[in-house]
Parts: structure tokens; C-alpha cells; sequence
């Protein structure tokens, strides 16, 4: 697994969240007070997982018309000063966030989502993804949700300390009663055709 890279600095100033939304870096998605965290692409197999969890949670928040789903590294301040930015994989923001913050013309959202999702892939381990979640919960996430691809198990987190873990084949579908009443997320449609054991 590939441990992400860490820029101190571009120049000899450290950037801003203005800086860094205006960087043109694909493989960059983190701003950690002020430095670059730079992770290798991600596999296919990560994106194979988000577009299925894109698709299934999309279709359901805008049938309901619950809010907004943001996906593919989205940014999301965790900390203004220094400047902290998380690239989450997927967010649900309800409407009732929304209307306490109007995301319009930003370029990284300044409200908390209430879920956030995040996949593990060879640079984006679960020690990384941790640190993240920390963050999420200071923010005022309420839950975070830790797709293990290469275990085919879904961490659901509700605090840094309360988790709860669906695993194929013992686990029918994960659901979030609290945020998103009705929803489930069958664990075999995230899984299908990603192999177990990843490198």
C-alpha cells in the first residue's frame, strides 16, 4: 500500500483553500493546513465502487428530494486555519444544511454533510482514512461510511469509537435509518465483480 505524499509547500508560501481550488493536480485531493497531500489515481476497482454508490444514493436523495449527493474527491473544509480540505469520495448534504449554507459558485463546500463516504484503495488506506474521519466528526458529519474493498465490508461509523460492520455474504444491505429513512444499500451491488485481496 502506498503511503500518500505530503508537499510542504508550492513556492515558499502555504497555500489557501482559494490556492488549492485553483490547482489543476488530479492525483492532489487533500490540503492538510496548508500542505498538498498527493495520492497515486485511484484503481479501477475504486471507481467502479463509487459510480455504484454514486448511482444508488444519487437516485434515491433526488427521488426524495432529500438534498444533494457530491462525489469524486469533493472538497470540504475540517479546519480554517490553517487551511484543512478533505477530498471525500462521496457526501450527502440534506436540504436543512443547505439552506444554513448555500454552496453556490464554491469551490469547496463550507458545510458539513451529514455521510460521508469514503473507499480504501492501495493509496488511500484505512490508517489515512481514519485521521480523515476524526475530522469529519469534529465538523459535524454524522456518520461516515469506510467501503474496505479488498474485505468486501462496509464500516459504518457514527462516532470515532461506535462502528458497526457489514461483511458480504453475512450482511444483506446497509442502511442509515436516522439520516435517510427507507434506504438500504445492498453490500452484493457494491461488491459485484471487485475481487477480494487488492494490491
Amino acid at each position: 500500500m502506498t503511503k500518500p505524499l505530503v508537499i510542504d509547500e508550492i513556492g515558499d508560501e502555504l497555500l489557501t483553500a482559494e490556492d488549492f481550488a485553483d490547482l489543476n493536480i488530479e492525483e492532489c485531493v487533500d490540503l492538510e493546513e496548508g500542505k498538498l497531500v498527493c495520492m497515486g489515481l485511484n484503481n479501477i476497482y475504486h471507481s467502479k465502487i463509487l459510480t455504484r454508490l454514486a448511482i444508488r444514493f444519487g437516485s434515491f436523495v433526488l427521488e426524495q428530494k432529500l438534498g444533494e449527493i457530491f462525489s469524486g474527491d469533493v472538497g470540504v473544509f475540517t479546519q480554517k486555519d490553517p487551511t484543512t480540505i478533505r477530498g471525500i469520495d462521496l457526501a450527502f448534504v440534506s436540504n436543512e444544511r443547505l439552506e444554513e449554507q448555500p454552496i453556490t459558485g464554491a469551490k469547496v463546500l463550507d458545510v458539513a454533510p451529514e455521510i460521508a463516504v469514503e473507499i480504501t484503495s492501495p493509496s488511500n488506506g484505512l490508517a489515512y482514512i481514519t485521521k480523515k474521519n476524526r475530522e469529519y466528526f469534529k465538523i459535524g458529519v454524522k456518520e461516515v461510511w469506510v467501503i474496505i474493498t479488498e474485505a468486501h465490508e462496509v464500516h459504518v461509523y457514527r462516532s470515532p469509537k461506535d462502528i458497526e460492520v457489514y461483511i458480504l455474504d453475512e450482511d444483506d444491505a446497509v442502511t442509515c435509518p436516522d439520516i435517510l429513512p427507507g434506504f438500504a444499500l445492498p453490500l452484493e451491488d457494491i461488491f459485484d465483480g471487485v475481487p477480494r485481496d487488492i494490491d
